[in-house]
């Protein structure tokens, strides 16, 4: 646990520092939306990840790999919500065609 939390504080400072290095709010708007975009993918992926673990199970005997995984699901999950919370207007917007433009390919394939 103590790893993949100077993990999350080491990639919480990167963030921090590129959001001073991003000044644009169209760059912002872009990037927030295709974060969004990757965290769908990621929780979409969820029951393939987590397959039949419960987060039930025993930490004693779960390995360290499926905790990580829920550990990871959960803060997928949150900042999602996150993100869709902030976004504005156009931003949302965009979100939206973008979904559905990915509901749609997938459809055709």
């Amino acid at each position: 646990m103590d790893e993949a939390h100077r993990r999350v504080l080491h990639w919480e400072r990167v963030l921090s520092e590129l959001r001073l290095l991003i000044d644009d709010p169209r760059q912002i708007a872009r990037v927030k939306v295709r974060r969004a975009l990757y965290l769908r993918m990621l929780l979409e992926s969820a029951p393939t990840r987590l397959q039949s673990w419960s987060d039930s199970d025993s930490l004693g005997t779960m390995p360290k790999s499926h905790l990580f995984e829920w550990i990871s699901y959960d803060f997928e999950r949150l900042e999602l919500a996150e993100l869709e919370g902030s976004m504005s207007p156009e931003e949302a917007a965009s979100y939206t065609q973008a979904l559905d433009a990915r509901a749609s390919s997938m459809r055709e394939e």
